[in-house]
């Protein structure tokens, strides 16, 4: 039975990135490090993005602490990550990011951004930004690859 599923998931998610890939859209996964009031957290994305830039995503984040030599993640958000275009030219791009999920699977929360992409090669791109966090101002930065 299992073995059912996990096909069928995998069939699935090679016929969406076969469909993907022939309308020009690609994903993005990034990985990335922001600095707010509760210290510094670690996230990674998985993203769909258009030829115009527009991109929708799931998005995952923590902080690590360190307690008697063990390592834990706290303050887990989970959130559906959006990103719209303010201002694009080749290989740099203004947007707009919005993530909105739980933290600690009990608090919904929104969370905008401004981000600047900057594309190094065809396949490679770092992220600075700014965003407000836990009503404060918090800075981003992002490493992503175009797959």
């Amino acid at each position: 039975m299992k073995s059912k599923f996990v096909s069928y998931i995998l069939a699935t998610a090679v016929i969406v990135l076969c469909y993907q890939r022939s309308n020009g859209q690609h994903l993005i996964a990034s990985s990335e490090i922001e600095k707010n009031v509760a210290g510094l957290h670690y996230g990674a994305s998985l993203s769909i993005e258009t030829k115009k830039k527009f991109s929708a995503g799931g998005f995952y984040q923590c902080g690590i602490t360190q307690l008697e030599g063990n390592v834990r993640p706290t303050r887990t958000f989970y959130a559906l990550q959006l990103q719209f275009p303010l201002l694009t030219c080749d290989k740099i791009g203004i947007m707009l990011n919005t993530k909105t999920g739980f933290v600690n699977d009990h608090y919904l929360v929104f969370v905008p951004a401004v981000i600047t992409n900057i594309q190094l090669s065809p396949g490679l791109g770092v992220s600075i930004g700014s965003g407000i966090r836990m009503q404060n101002a918090s800075l981003i930065g992002r490493l992503y690859l175009t797959l």
